[in-house]
């Protein structure tokens, strides 16, 4: 979205981190237009966090492959957990861990770093909001060595605790 790339633009650290990761979309159609004025890349639609999150969802459970949720809170968890299970019967769901809301110590990254991996999770969601997704996913990439998707308000918006804004 509009507020990941100003701050990357803003903070060359960010900028080196957001650059860092194998694959940054756009999420906000602001970022789309941009992509069409700036560069004439004529993209056909945004790649919606939330909606990305549900097709790889869809995609983890006709492979027969699991999740691990990190991020929000554990009540939002459980009910983001919930609408996925209805959703994708055969989704597995290998763990999840809410979010500590500041920065982490070595010693705690690497045991959130070690229950991932114990886990068994072929993927991770991460659902931490911008820019502290995108901090989490870069210093945690090597660490994991699975993929990290980090899909911002989508633990909120499946769990039902939070409205989406109207498509039109």
């Amino acid at each position: 979205a509009v507020h990941g790339v100003m701050t990357g633009f803003g903070d060359p650290e960010h900028a080196r981190r957001l650059n860092g990761l194998d694959l940054v979309v756009p999420d906000g159609q602001p970022v789309r237009w941009a992509l069409g004025w700036l560069h004439g890349k004529r993209l056909p639609d945004r790649v919606y966090g939330p909606e990305l999150t549900l097709r790889v969802a869809r995609a983890l459970a006709e492979e027969g492959l699991s999740v691990y949720l990190y991020g929000s809170q554990p009540q939002v968890l459980e009910r983001f957990a919930a609408d996925l299970r209805r959703r994708f019967p055969g989704l597995k769901i290998a763990g999840m861990e809410a979010s500590k809301f500041r920065r982490t110590t070595p010693e705690e990254q690497q045991a959130i770093a070690r229950r991932i991996r114990e886990s068994g999770a072929d993927v991770v969601f991460v659902g931490l909001g911008c820019p502290r997704q995108e901090v989490w996913a870069f210093e945690y990439r090597e660490l994991l060595s699975r993929p990290i998707l980090a899909v911002g308000a989508a633990f909120d918006f499946h769990a039902g605790t939070l409205a989406q804004a109207p498509r039109a």
